[in-house]
């Protein structure tokens, strides 16, 4: 499991140490989830994207009982964010038309 998403989500909505170690198995279970679907070469890649969301909503409710309505708040403006800058691995959608001539 990548530790760095609980860190960063410790961080960002303040987490205490005992939400921190209710979340991990959690996210391990989640992790594991989604690295069978990545890992499963029978799916297109239009398929291994529908699964992991369907895994993603399906442990959302699981990590979302474990915070209060404020963290809760928190979450969604947080989880906005990570979607407008493209999570981590960059922006989505095609590349920026190129610049035009000056001539």
């Amino acid at each position: 499991m990548r530790g760095d998403r609980l860190k960063a989500m410790a961080e960002a909505l303040g987490l205490s140490e005992a939400q921190k170690e209710q979340l991990k198995p959690i996210f391990i279970e989640e992790a594991k989830a989604l690295k069978a679907i990545r890992d499963d070469s029978a799916l297109s890649k239009e398929e291994k994207m529908a699964k992991a969301k369907a895994v993603r909503e399906e442990f959302k409710p699981r990590i979302r009982a474990n915070m209060t309505p404020e963290q809760i708040e928190k979450l969604k403006s947080w989880e906005k964010k990570q979607r407008e800058r493209g999570g981590e691995r960059g922006p989505k959608g095609p590349p920026p038309p190129p610049p035009a001539d000056s001539k």
